[in-house]
């Protein structure tokens, strides 16, 4: 067993406290409160149990979180690759539909293809 073993050892374990004794949003402290509320209003019923979480998991802890827009970026792009490959879109409409410039909506459908080409190719290698 390493130190880091020994170390997880000595954390206290996080603690699901039963619906019953879950508080309400506004009981909880400072931040929490922040955090629940937040969570709550994408995923309702929610906010209270996993902000509790959070705070059991990173208890004191200052946390820096990073925007997810490269992931909601790739996911973006797949979605506007798939409509336009089904017709019926320009790359304008795909534009203003997304707020996307056109030039950067050419660019994203170039790369989705390039993408889609090199996983083909890469089957076809694996099949001969």
């Amino acid at each position: 067993m390493d130190n880091r073993d020994v170390l997880r050892c000595l954390r206290p374990p996080v603690v699901h406290l039963p619906k019953d004794f879950l508080p309400k949003i506004s009981d909880l402290p400072g931040e929490l409160k922040t955090v629940a509320t937040a969570i709550d209003e994408h995923m309702p019923g929610d906010g209270v149990r996993l902000t509790l979480l959070l705070a059991q998991v990173f208890p004191g802890q200052h946390l820096y979180l990073r925007k997810p827009d490269k992931f909601i970026r790739l996911w973006r792009n797949v979605i506007m690759r798939s409509i336009y490959d089904q017709g019926n879109i320009t790359a304008h409409e795909l534009s203003s539909l997304t707020g996307v410039c056109e030039r950067q909506v050419w660019t994203i459908l170039g790369e989705a293809a390039d993408e889609q080409q090199g996983k083909q190719g890469g089957a076809e290698e694996q099949d001969g």
